[in-house]
C-alpha cells in the first residue's frame, strides 16, 4: 500500500504536466532541455518499477472472474465505492441523478458507446448521483447496455429498465424522505412512483421523444401553456394506481417560459411561488421581465447541475485524460480516482467554509499539491524505510526507502556504484571497489565526487547542486 501510494501520487504529478510522455518523467536532469516541464520522478520510484505497477496492478480476485460476465473486474470496485461512500457521507435533503462518462475506452470495450451531447463521447458511462449541496458523488452504477451478462435487480419485477435503475441507485435513502432531482432521460412516471412508495420524493423533468411518457398529457398541456403569460405556472394534480404501490398523487406542472414550455412531474411540494426572481424576455415586446418559479422548479433549478460541476472539475483535472493506457480496467481505476478526488476536494472547501466563512476555496491544482505530498510521502502508514519491492523488469531485486527525506551523505571508504537496494536498517548498498576513495560524476555539473542525496543513492551531487536540488523538490511539492 505504501508504495502503491506513491504510484497514485506519481501519476497526479503526471496528470499536472499537459501533453507529458512518461519517459521524459525518468530522464535525468542533465539529459533534458531546458525548456522540457516534466520533472524527474526517478527519484521517487524507479522506472521499471513504476511501468509494472501501471500495467500488472490486479484490481479483483481472479477466482471471481465468470467467462459470460464481461464487467467482473469492475464490479468490485463499484460496491467499494458506494459501500465506502454510503459509511462516511450523509447526504442532504436534494440529490440529483445524472450520467458522467470514463474517458475514452477503446472501441470494442465492454460497454462501450457513443453520447454525443458529453464533453467526451466516447467511453463507458456511469450513472452517478450527487448530494445538491456539495457536488459529491455518493453513488454510481456502470450502464452495461448490450454487454449485460444477466438482468439487473427490480427489472423483472418491475417491468421497467428506468424505474428499476432509480431503485437501484437510490437503494441506501430509503424512506429517508430525501428528494431526487432528475433530468428526462430518467422521465417515467412509474419510476417516480415507485421512489414515492420507497419512501423518497422526487422532481422529474418530462419531454417528448417518440412520444409523451406514459400517463403525461403532454400535449394538452402544451397547447394550453402556450396561451399564457410568460413565467406563468399551473399545476394539474394526477393519480398513479398500480397493485405494488397503491394509488400515489403526484402533480404535472407546466410553466410558460419565454422560448419553451417546462413540464415536470412532483410528488412533493405545493406549487407555491418561491420569493427568487429570475428574468426573462418577453418573446413579443422583448422587454426583459421578472418571473417566479414553484418550489418544485427552483430547487430542481438549483440542484440539476450538481453531478455535471462534478464532471467538469473532474475533466479540467486531466487526471484520466493523461493517464495513456489502453487497458480498459486501467481506464475505470483513473475514472473511480479522479472522481475520489474531486469528492475530496469538494468536501475539504466545503467544511473549511462553514469554519470559516472568509475562507478562500482551494482550485484542483492547490488540492492536488497537498494530496501529492501526503500520498508520496506518506509516513503516517508506518512503513519500513527499507521496504523492499518485488523487482524491476531487468529480474534484479530492488528497493525504494520509505521516507523521502533529504540530507547530504557521503560514501564510506570502498564504495562504489549504488546497488539499488537497501539492507535491512534502511541504509544503501553500494557496490564495494579496489579503489578507496572512487568518485562519480555530478548528475547537474559533472563534477568528480562521493556525495549524494539520501532520497536517491543512486545520483551523485557535489554540495552546491545539492542545495539546487533542495529548492527544486521545494517549489515542487510545496504546500
Amino acid at each position: 500500500l505504501h508504495e502503491l501510494l506513491k504510484f497514485i501520487g506519481m501519476r497526479m504529478i503526471m496528470a499536472s504536466v499537459n501533453g507529458g510522455v512518461v519517459r521524459n518523467f525518468f530522464t535525468t536532469p542533465q539529459s533534458k532541455s531546458e525548456y522540457d516541464p516534466c520533472p524527474y520522478l526517478g527519484k521517487i520510484m524507479p522506472r521499471d518499477r513504476f511501468m509494472q505497477y501501471s500495467t500488472r496492478l490486479i484490481f479483483a480476485d481472479p477466482e471471481l472472474k465468470q467467462d459470460d460476465d464481461k464487467f467482473w473486474e469492475v464490479r468490485e470496485m463499484i460496491a467499494d465505492f458506494n459501500s465506502h461512500m454510503t459509511d462516511i457521507f450523509e447526504a442532504g435533503l436534494h440529490m440529483c441523478l445524472d450520467e458522467s462518462m470514463a474517458y475514452g475506452t477503446v472501441e470494442g470495450c465492454p460497454g462501450w458507446m457513443v453520447v454525443p451531447r458529453k464533453p467526451w463521447p466516447f467511453g463507458n458511462e456511469y450513472h452517478t448521483i450527487a448530494d445538491a449541496v456539495t457536488h459529491i458523488i455518493m453513488r454510481m452504477e456502470i450502464v452495461e447496455g448490450k454487454d449485460a451478462s444477466k438482468e439487473a435487480e427490480f427489472v423483472s419485477d418491475l417491468k421497467s429498465k428506468t424505474a428499476a435503475l432509480l431503485l437501484r441507485m437510490t437503494k441506501p435513502w430509503w424512506h429517508t424522505g430525501r428528494i431526487i432531482h432528475c433530468d428526462s432521460g430518467f422521465g417515467v412516471l412509474q419510476a417516480c412512483t415507485q421512489l414515492r412508495h420507497k419512501g423518497l420524493y422526487t422532481t422529474t423533468v418530462m419531454k417528448k421523444k417518440r412520444s409523451w411518457p406514459r400517463g403525461i398529457p403532454g400535449a394538452h398541456a402544451e397547447r394550453c401553456a402556450k396561451l399564457w403569460d410568460v413565467g406563468e405556472s399551473k399545476a394539474l394534480r394526477g393519480r398513479w394506481s398500480s397493485e405494488a404501490t397503491g394509488d400515489i398523487d403526484f402533480d404535472l406542472c407546466a410553466l410558460r417560459e419565454s422560448k419553451f414550455i417546462s413540464l415536470t412531474v412532483s410528488t412533493w411540494g405545493k406549487g407555491e411561488k418561491v420569493d427568487f426572481r429570475r428574468v426573462r424576455r418577453h418573446p413579443t415586446t422583448k422587454q426583459l421581465i421578472d418571473i417566479q418559479y414553484p418550489d418544485q422548479l427552483h430547487h430542481y433549478y438549483r440542484s440539476r447541475h450538481s453531478v455535471d460541476d462534478n464532471n467538469n472539475l473532474r475533466h479540467n483535472g486531466h487526471f484520466e485524460s493523461e493517464w495513456l493506457s489502453q487497458n480498459w480496467i486501467f481506464k475505470q481505476f483513473s475514472f473511480m480516482l479522479s472522481i475520489c478526488e474531486v469528492n475530496s476536494l469538494r468536501a475539504y472547501n466545503f467544511s473549511q467554509k462553514r469554519r470559516d466563512p472568509r475562507f478562500v476555496p482551494l482550485t484542483l491544482n492547490q488540492f492536488r499539491e497537498h494530496v501529492i505530498q501526503g500520498l508520496i510521502t506518506n509516513t503516517e502508514l508506518g512503513a519500513p524505510a527499507g521496504a523492499e519491492d518485488t523487482g524491476s523488469s531487468s529480474g534484479r531485486r530492488t528497493s525504494v526507502p520509505g521516507s523521502l527525506s533529504h540530507k547530504l551523505c557521503s560514501k564510506t571508504k570502498y564504495e562504489g556504484k549504488f546497488l539499488n537496494r537497501f539492507d535491512a536498517a534502511g541504509n544503501p548498498v553500494f557496490q564495494t571497489t579496489s579503489c578507496a576513495y572512487s568518485k562519480q560524476l555530478c548528475q547537474s555539473c559533472s563534477t568528480q565526487v562521493r556525495t549524494y542525496c539520501k532520497c536517491n543513492p543512486g545520483c551523485a551531487l557535489c554540495a552546491e547542486c545539492y542545495a539546487n536540488h533542495r529548492v527544486e523538490v521545494a517549489m515542487q511539492f510545496q504546500i
